[in-house]
């Protein structure tokens, strides 16, 4: 090939490549908040507005994992469709949910997004994808349970994003949409412990009751959102009998979400598992010991349930109430301590805990 020829050949395959990296650009930059780079890119090609990636992802996909409102807000001026889904059937909304950016997501909300949209397969299927880039992503589906049809309040509500929640529900958020499986954003706040997003779910109408029909092994992610993987064994598939939030905060040992259900009219299981483990055996007959006052009785048997399991929250919780009610306020607030190091964003716990600090103040 003459030397000419193969000049052409190599500057057409570096110009294909510094179009492929700008193409790219866009999306990395409307993630990382870079408004002015943005503005740039879409006044050289304003038909990149809607351009989507390997990941079938648009810009304001982007943005919206990202949390900038600026540059969300940019794009729906420049006419990006805000309902756009990804080839799982994700919202630009839904991702703003899930890492709990309320600001864009109020922004997406009022320039019309779909508050009621449903994925398809994309809390499973998008997750584990980037698992596989970053190890630190986590997965939200244990791999065998098949999630479809989960809606943005599901997403915000699994990861305890209580303002993002309180948003979406102001918006006309079904409190009671159910995915393929019938699970409920009260069923993922409950299993997983969000105790401000159930009360919040159940103020609003939540269906206290309903019963999931497929397994229910959905965990908060460690990476994705601010919390961390709840302790715990992840509850599988019950059969007809499915799982309900109760049963699912009683399965996870979260004492304070059991008695606000039950407070709400949550029906208790007819049968109880048969391989209830010694430490919950403990944890209830301290609570029966705890209900009639005599609370060193309580204290012992707390402390058997902690010897047995250390990362049980529920059994700190309720030895630091005991220590509460005898007026130990040091030793309360040492178990409330240690409930907020294992369950962060435990709200009794941190207003039990400031209520015994105040007396040692005193």
């Amino acid at each position: 090939m003459p030397r000419t020829g193969i000049l052409i050949v190599v500057l057409g395959f570096f110009l294909l490549m510094v179009m492929c990296a700008t193409t790219m650009g866009i999306h990395d930059a409307a993630k990382r908040g870079d408004l002015d780079k943005v503005k740039y890119l879409l006044e050289e090609k304003p038909e990149w507005i809607n351009l989507k990636n390997e990941y079938d992802l648009t810009p304001l996909h982007s943005a919206a994992d990202g949390g900038s409102k600026e540059v969300a807000e940019l794009l729906i001026e420049k006419g990006a469709d805000v309902n756009a889904k990804n080839k799982y059937g994700m919202t630009a909304l839904m991702f703003a949910a899930m890492r709990g950016h309320t600001e864009t997501v109020r922004a997406l909300l009022v320039a019309g997004a779909d508050v009621n949209a449903k994925e398809e397969a994309g809390g499973k299927m998008y997750i584990a994808q980037q698992r596989g880039k970053n190890k630190n992503y986590g997965v939200f589906s244990t791999p065998g349970v098949f999630v479809s049809g989960m809606t943005a309040l599901m997403f915000a509500s699994g990861f305890g994003h209580e303002f993002t929640v309180e948003a979406l529900i102001a918006n006309g958020a079904d409190v009671n949409a159910k995915d393929k499986g019938d699970r409920t954003a009260l069923m993922l706040a409950s299993k997983n412990g969000k105790y401000n997003v159930v009360e919040m779910l159940l103020t609003n109408g939540a269906d206290v009751n309903a019963r999931a029909t497929g397994g229910f092994q959905i965990t908060p992610i460690s990476g994705i959102g601010t919390h961390d993987i709840i302790a715990g064994p992840d509850p599988g598939d019950k059969g007809k009998d499915g799982w309900t939030a109760l049963s699912l905060a009683e399965n996870q040992k979260h004492t304070s979400i059991i008695f606000l259900l039950k407070r709400a009219g949550a029906k208790a299981e007819v049968k109880e598992s048969k391989k209830e483990s010694k430490a919950v055996t403990y944890l209830k007959r301290g609570n029966a010991w705890l209900g009639k006052g005599d609370y060193d009785k309580a204290i012992s048997d707390f402390n058997k349930a902690i010897e047995l399991d250390p990362t049980y929250a529920d059994a700190y919780f309720n030895r630091g109430y005991a220590y509460l009610k005898q007026r130990k306020w040091q030793k309360a607030v040492e178990n409330f301590d240690q409930v907020l190091r294992l369950n962060p964003g435990h709200a009794l716990a941190e207003q039990l805990r400031e209520s015994a600090l105040s007396f040692i103040q005193y």
